[in-house]
């Protein structure tokens, strides 16, 4: 019996080329056939769960840094009528309420009272807020006093002179000595019944802005000072 032979003709050959199968069935590992056009094959899509295993000697990998816990936020400091810049703006009670009007100077704070006390009682509301009695060191702070007074109106006005304890030592409130005087001719003088213990910058004509020495116990408007800022 004769073998059938292979069709070896042309138009055999020309039906099988570029036919491709109509399945990926028979490519293995899921790979996809090769293209006529002689374009490689597009890599085989991942499957979940298919990556390769860490290898058991290689180091974790590092946990991220953890954000540190948020601080609550600073409350700013409040000014309060202490003698003291508060809040650090380089300005010495200011828009707070004391008892006196706050008024400001190269640096320095000073209370101008209208209110009448005598120099003890003075002394006291002045030290109660971080004040003193003002302390006059100069001719300029002295005319600054002077027309801090003269603006208001005011009479004559108790400033920190005192020879209360050692009289005709005169000092400044808080023990300081004199640098800087400016009494009135004649004065001090200790006049009166119960001697003058306590100092003043006058208002009156003739005499306005000179010292003068007078009983403490008399009621009268009176300026305070805080220390200067550092």
């Amino acid at each position: 019996m004769q073998t059938p032979r292979a069709d070896t003709s042309e138009d055999a050959l020309v039906g099988t080329v570029g036919r491709r199968p109509t399945s990926d069935a028979g490519w293995g590992d899921g790979a996809r056939p090769p293209t006529t056009d002689g374009e490689a094959p597009s890599p085989a899509p991942s499957v979940p769960g298919s990556a390769d295993p860490p290898d058991p000697g290689s180091e974790p990998p590092s946990a991220a840094p953890t954000a540190p816990p948020s601080q609550p936020p600073t409350a700013p400091v409040r000014e309060t009528c202490n003698g003291l810049d508060d809040d650090g703006n380089d300005i010495i009670d200011d828009l707070v309420m004391c008892p006196c009007d706050v008024v400001q100077r190269e640096g320095h704070a000073y209370l101008v009272c209208s209110v009448r006390k005598t120099w003890p009682e003075g002394r006291m509301l002045c030290e109660g807020v971080g004040y003193k009695l003002v302390q006059v060191d100069d001719a300029r702070e002295d005319a600054f006093v002077f027309g801090e007074m003269r603006m208001r109106g005011f009479g004559d006005t108790w400033i920190g002179l005192t020879d209360q304890g050692d009289e005709g030592a005169w000092k400044w409130s808080d023990g300081t000595a004199l640098a800087y005087t400016h009494w009135d001719s004649g004065e001090p003088n200790n006049g009166g019944q119960s001697g003058e213990d306590c100092g003043l910058i006058m208002a009156s004509d003739g005499r306005a802005s000179e010292w003068d020495d007078r009983p403490c116990d008399g009621p009268r408007t009176f300026v305070c000072e805080a220390a200067p800022l550092p």
